[in-house]
């Protein structure tokens, strides 16, 4: 019995348009290791800039933060 079998669908959205009915899990250290970059607005913005992506995106001060505990600058 794969995942789709075992999940019920609420009827939504047609079960053929549904691709991925469970979340792979990252590398094992995936996680630690973003969170050891630190300051990840700076590395985004640079990333960004390098990329050529325009200005206009939501600046991070606007965003809450998703992790618990995480200080606000």
């Amino acid at each position: 019995m794969n995942v789709q079998e075992k999940k019920r669908l609420t009827g939504r959205i047609a079960a053929e348009n549904i691709k991925l009915m469970a979340v792979p899990r990252p590398p094992q250290g995936a996680v630690e290791r973003f969170i050891a970059l630190g300051d990840p607005t700076g590395i985004i913005a640079d990333t960004m800039d390098e990329l050529g992506i325009p200005c206009g995106v939501i600046g991070a001060s606007v965003l809450r933060h998703r992790r618990a505990g995480a200080d606000r600058a």
